[in-house]
């Protein structure tokens, strides 16, 4: 962005830091981000997912689990970080991990990852700490 303001031309800025015209910079970021996207349905749950929603609370990372017996789910308060596992037949949760602190910075939401084993015994968590 210094650049930018240096020549006065948002365009001639991008072009001297990534060395793309500014069209091709935005083509190849739409085409980027299209590919990324394009499979987001078939990471989306079937059902409506079981839980409590609060404004001030986010609910990321649902997977079902293959046997469609467990929910695993991530809480994201303020910064503090629960990872939940809910028995979709007893309507119970358990807190399994819980990580961060409050913090008004904006969070990395590409963490935490959550991911079931094909035959439903085994759960991976990856968090980047």
């Amino acid at each position: 962005m210094h650049i930018t303001q240096m020549n006065r031309n948002v365009q001639q800025g991008f072009l001297y830091v990534t060395g793309l015209k500014f069209k091709q910079l935005v083509k190849s970021w739409y085409a980027h981000y299209s590919a990324f996207y394009s499979n987001m349905d078939k990471r989306m749950p079937e059902i409506e997912l079981p839980v409590k929603y609060r404004t001030y609370r986010s609910f990321e990372r649902p997977a079902i689990s293959p046997d469609s017996r467990y929910l695993a789910y991530v809480t994201r308060d303020e910064g503090k970080i629960r990872f939940w596992l809910k028995d979709l037949k007893t309507n119970k949760k358990r807190k399994l991990f819980k990580t961060g602190y409050r913090s008004d910075d904006k969070p990395d939401e590409s963490y935490p990852l959550v991911a079931w084993h094909p035959g439903s015994e085994l759960l991976a968590f990856g968090d980047r700490s």
